[in-house]
């Protein structure tokens, strides 16, 4: 996806290459990080910072710009997370259950990774958009207040 993509057009195809990179059972680095998570051997750190740490990167940089300046970092981080979890979670738990039992007693089989990428970034950028609105309100709020509270001593200016 090219530079002149917009953000959101640019996070559609981050998802879709972090959905199809877990989903791909020849990935040896994401089974390694499932089979890791269920018996730590402590060389979970390094897959961490090779393989998922550049996909962290991209999708916090994306975030971070569909956000705006205003929202703090943690309301950042949450984000970048939700996004990361919410492509990592129903693929990560389909392979710990195996393909046979998706959806019957554990999480549901995404059959159309394609329509699951679109339901991922609508929804994430929901949020992000609540947010940030929320965020730039909060602003606005206090920008008006600030002439009020100027306005000391029955009105007049210091």
């Amino acid at each position: 996806m090219g530079d002149n993509a917009s953000p959101e057009e640019r996070l559609r195809g981050q998802v879709t290459a972090i959905l199809r990179r877990i989903a791909d059972e020849n990935n040896r680095e994401f089974l390694f990080m499932q089979r890791e998570m269920a018996n730590p051997t402590g060389l979970l750190e390094e897959v961490l910072r090779e393989e998922i740490g550049p996909l962290q990167q991209r999708t916090a940089g994306l975030v971070r710009e569909l956000l705006g300046p205003l929202v703090p970092e943690q309301g950042a981080k949450f984000c970048e997370l939700s996004i990361i979890s919410q492509c990592m979670n129903p693929i990560v738990a389909g392979r710990g259950l195996g393909k046979r039992n998706a959806g019957q007693d554990g999480p549901p089989a995404i059959d159309d990774m394609e329509a699951y990428a679109d339901h991922v970034v609508k929804f994430s950028l929901a949020g992000i958009q609540a947010l940030r609105k929320e965020i730039e309100g909060q602003g606005k709020v206090s920008k008006r207040r600030k002439p009020s509270t100027a306005l000391k001593n029955g009105g007049r200016r210091s």
